[in-house]
This record gives structure tokens, C-alpha cells and sequence, in this order.
């Protein structure tokens, strides 16, 4: 009979595990009215020269003062690749 309840209590849990998990289909998305699709500009630029460390890392820090992001840095041929929001 211990057995028996116990693989009924298992059984019981599992079956309320996937309800539960189906139910989450039916939850509606928070609206996001008066928002629009974010736009992006995209900057690429093969390295950028045979400089210092402290000379790349002002350029990159001036970059991101202006709003670049790096999203990509391609090693094989040195581009790098950034983007921000268009305004």
C-alpha cells in the first residue's frame, strides 16, 4: 500500500507539473503600447592601426562615448564592427 501511494503522489505531481507548465500558453503578454521597433547603425572598421595599447583603448573609449557598442571583433582580419541607437 506505501508503495502504491507513493507512486500515486509521483504520478499526481507530474500530471499537475505539466498543467501547470501548458498553462503558461495562455498567459498575454504585458502591451507595449506608444513603443516602437529599435532602430540601429552599424560602424566597421578594419583595425585600427599599428598603435599602442593605451592608443587603441582611447580610441575605443571615445567610441563608446559616443555611443558604439562593439559587437564584433573578427580576428582574422582585425574589423571590428559597432552599433548604437539611431535617435
Amino acid at each position: 500500500m506505501r508503495q502504491f501511494m507513493y507512486g500515486l503522489s509521483v504520478s499526481l505531481a507530474f500530471i499537475a507539473g505539466c498543467v501547470a507548465s501548458q498553462l503558461s500558453h495562455f498567459v498575454v503578454p504585458p502591451a507595449r503600447a506608444g513603443t516602437s521597433v529599435q532602430r540601429w547603425e552599424y560602424f566597421c572598421v578594419g583595425q585600427l592601426g599599428n598603435h599602442t595599447n593605451d592608443d587603441v583603448k582611447a580610441k575605443l573609449n571615445a567610441l563608446g562615448q559616443e555611443g558604439w557598442e562593439l559587437v564584433l571583433y573578427e580576428s582574422n582580419y582585425h574589423n571590428l564592427c559597432f552599433k548604437r541607437a539611431v535617435q
